[in-house]
């Protein structure tokens, strides 16, 4: 079955890199396929705008002055309002330790310098798809919790206003069977049983939902 399309035009995308000319590379790759594109020159910096402003995507050079990138992962994961955001490293360390250490702190993926225009929107464009696809799937799950939650109070609701009417009719025709049984006829006498046997299966009902 094919995905069905998302429309990412828009995306805010924040490009962390103390290197002016990465900044301008990676800013050329994304701005034309309409994504909204911010960007930080230190760990500090990227920590500040993502303190400000939705975002939808990190791309995170790892080594910068001051604190690297893995560290700066590691506050963006730690603040509540910032830990769901998609963090690609971009690197130029392709170390098994280094790619590890990445993912350790939070990281989805990385990217290596020096930077192939296709593998970065690539990238972006497949981790920005499975982060809405993934808000979707909790917002359609907290939905389904909504209703599953009214639907209970409701049958809990019906279940308390039907259950005194109910022992009423079963209690009512009890009463007649005993006092006046042996004045009906057969047929009113079998009406009443029969009215007694449904209000117990239909307590019962009521009892089990």
């Amino acid at each position: 079955m094919d995905t069905p399309h998302i429309d990412l035009t828009g995306a805010r995308i924040l490009i962390v890199d103390d290197t002016p000319e990465n900044l301008r590379i990676l800013r050329q790759a994304l701005e034309p396929e309409g994504y909204k594109i911010l960007v930080a020159t230190s760990g500090e910096g990227a920590l500040k705008v993502a303190g400000q402003v939705p975002l939808d995507l990190i791309l995170l050079d790892v080594q910068m002055p001051g604190i690297d990138g893995f560290e700066t992962c590691r506050r963006l994961k730690s603040n509540p309002d910032a830990r769901h955001i998609p963090v690609i490293f971009v690197t130029a360390r392709t170390e098994t330790a280094s790619v590890l250490e990445g993912f350790q702190a939070g990281g989805v993926d990385y990217i290596v310098k020096p930077f192939q225009n296709e593998e970065v929107l690539a990238r972006v464009h497949t981790h920005l798809k499975i982060d809405h696809l993934a808000r979707e799937l909790a917002a359609s799950n907290r939905e389904i919790r909504l209703q599953t939650e009214r639907k209970s109070r409701f049958l809990a609701s019906m279940s308390h206003e039907l259950r005194t009417p109910m022992n009423a009719i079963i209690g009512f025709s009890g009463i007649m069977l005993r006092q006046i049984g042996d004045d009906l006829s057969d047929r009113h006498r079998s009406n009443l049983e029969r009215i007694g046997k449904s209000g117990h299966h239909l307590l019962k009902l009521i009892n089990d939902i």
